[in-house]
């Protein structure tokens, strides 16, 4: 009966690592969620940082870009991808940005220019006649 139970007991242990080994991902294998090492690697392109930095226009757009004046200092803002919009979330013409304008700019750094996705004009107000009036 001890012979019986001691092979029982050898058996379930085996079962245990074998099954503990399957588990353990391989060498080289990438498991799910894991970066690859050359993403790693320090050579590696890497995207810029999302941000948002608010403040007043320094300077009016001059192709497409601006300098807005932060509690940080002054930032370069390239607009030629972005949505430039009114207080109200209107969308509005990047003409509209003047300086003086206090501006919120969303984007990616990529170095010392923020590549901005989203402006937000913060003191202009909605436009009245394109608001919709009950009949």
């Amino acid at each position: 009966m001890k012979r019986l139970l001691t092979f029982g007991m050898g058996l379930a242990l085996s079962i245990l690592i074998v099954g503990a080994q399957a588990q353990k991902p391989k060498m080289g294998a990438k498991a799910p969620g894991m970066t690859p090492m050359s993403a790693m690697a320090p050579g590696a392109p890497k995207k810029g940082v999302v941000g948002t930095s608010t403040g007043r226009v320094k300077t009016a757009p001059v192709g497409k870009a601006f300098i807005l004046t932060t509690a940080k200092g002054d930032i370069k803002v390239d607009i030629s991808g972005a949505k430039v919009r009114n207080g109200g979330g209107q969308f509005v013409k990047a003409s509209m940005i003047m300086v003086g304008v206090p501006a919120e700019a969303t984007g990616q750094w990529k170095g010392k220019t923020l590549f901005a996705s989203n402006v937000a004009l913060t003191a202009l107000q909605p436009d009245p006649r394109s608001a919709k009036r009950p009949k």
